[in-house]
C-alpha cells in the first residue's frame, strides 16, 4: 500500500478507537478486524492492509525521575485493588515513562513485522524466516513512519538488573546499557500506556489479574 492508504488506515484506526460505541477493542485483532472492516466500506482506500505490517519501535529507558499525571490513580488501584503488590510495581510499564524521539532511528532502530500467514506462498512458508525484523522477502524494509504505522511498540529497557539477567547475550554490556537508559525525549504517558493495567483488569476481573499478574 502506498504511504497515503497507510495514513488514512490510521486515521480510520485512531476515529474507530475514538467511537465511545468500540468499547470491545481489547486486542490485537479486534482492532485488526474494526480497521479492515472500515477500509472495506472506505471509497478512500482501495487496498487491504499490507501482508506484512511494519511497526516501528520506541525505546523507552531507565530513567524513574518522572511519571504520569495519573499515575496516582494507578498507583491507588495496585495499593488497593492489588493488595499493594510487590511484581505489580516492579513492572517496567509502571515504573518508566520516558523516550527515545520519535521516527529516530537510534536508539530504537529496527521495527519489527505482523505477517498475515494467509496471504503468503506455500513456497515462501516452506522457507526458514531470516529475523525478525524482516523474515521474508515479500516484508518491506523494517523502517516506518509512526504517523503511518497502525501499531508501534514500546521497547522497554528496564533496570540494570534486568537488563543483565540474559547471562549469554554479550550485546548487553554496561557500557551498551547506559547507551540507551537515558532518553527523555518523550512520554509514554502521551500514549496512555499506563492504563493497559486498569483495562486488564476491567476485562479478565480482578480475581484473576491477580493470578495472572502474581
Amino acid at each position: 500500500s502506498s504511504r497515503y492508504e497507510r495514513f488514512q488506515q490510521r486515521k480510520i484506526l485512531l476515529s474507530t478507537n475514538s467511537n465511545s460505541t468500540t468499547t470491545n477493542l481489547n486486542t490485537v485483532l479486534d482492532v485488526i478486524r474494526a480497521v479492515s472492516s472500515s477500509i472495506e466500506s472506505s471509497s478512500l482506500i482501495s487496498s487491504s492492509l499490507e501482508t506484512c505490517h511494519v511497526i516501528p519501535r520506541l525505546l523507552i529507558g531507565a530513567l524513574e525521575n518522572e511519571t504520569c499525571s495519573d499515575m496516582d490513580h494507578l498507583k491507588d488501584v495496585i495499593t488497593t485493588e492489588m493488595n499493594n503488590n510487590n511484581n505489580t510495581k516492579k513492572l517496567s510499564t509502571i515504573r518508566f515513562v520516558q523516550t527515545a524521539r520519535k521516527n529516530s532511528f537510534y536508539p530504537s532502530k529496527w521495527g519489527k513485522v505482523m505477517v498475515d500467514l494467509t496471504r503468503l506462498s506455500k513456497e515462501t512458508l516452506a522457507i526458514k524466516p531470516r529475523s525478525s525484523h524482516r523474515p521474508f522477502k515479500e516484508c518491506p524494509k523494517p523502517l516506518r513512519a509512526f504517523e503511518e504505522a497502525l501499531f508501534h511498540i514500546n521497547h522497554y529497557l528496564g533496570d540494570w538488573e534486568r537488563y543483565s539477567s540474559r547471562k549469554n547475550d554479550i550485546r548487553r554490556s554496561r557500557k551498551a546499557f547506559e547507551e540507551r537508559a537515558y532518553f527523555s525525549h518523550g512520554l509514554a504517558c502521551e500514549m496512555h500506556m499506563e492504563q493497559w493495567m486498569l483495562r486488564f483488569i476491567q476485562q479478565f476481573g480482578l480475581h484473576r489479574a491477580k493470578q495472572l499478574l502474581g
